[in-house]
């Protein structure tokens, strides 16, 4: 897990970067802390991730974002990339499935899920 430390006027706020290797991972982080999460996605084949369990009460979704491919090569993996906020003191999950959004009733193919503890 990489840490980033953002100035903002007179507070430091970190951003805690996440790849799928922190998949059932408990993290720790204070209110006006970024989460930022990056996972691999095939978008060529119609699957995409989305989050699915997130209590916007305790923290907001700032950003979803598709990253393209760096390889030229027909169905290489992009990236998607979720940027998080803690709001408010809690403890909650946030979980994460790779569907294809059109096929109701299907498994993911892929989950990601962290307990995060927010403390002010």
């Amino acid at each position: 897990m990489k840490e980033a430390l953002q100035q903002t006027g007179e507070l430091s706020k970190q951003i805690r970067e996440l790849t799928k290797e922190n998949d059932g991972q408990q993290l720790s982080v204070k209110v006006g802390d970024k989460i930022s999460v990056t996972l691999p996605e095939h978008s060529i084949t119609g699957y995409r991730w989305s989050i699915t369990q997130l209590d916007t009460n305790v923290i907001s979704r700032l950003e979803d974002k598709y990253i393209g491919p760096k390889s030229k090569n027909l169905g290489a993996a992009g990236k998607r990339k979720f940027t998080l906020q803690a709001m408010n003191p809690a403890t909650t999950d946030v979980a994460m499935e790779e569907r294809r959004p059109r096929e109701t009733g299907e498994e993911a193919v892929s989950m990601f899920k962290i307990n995060v503890l927010i403390s002010s």
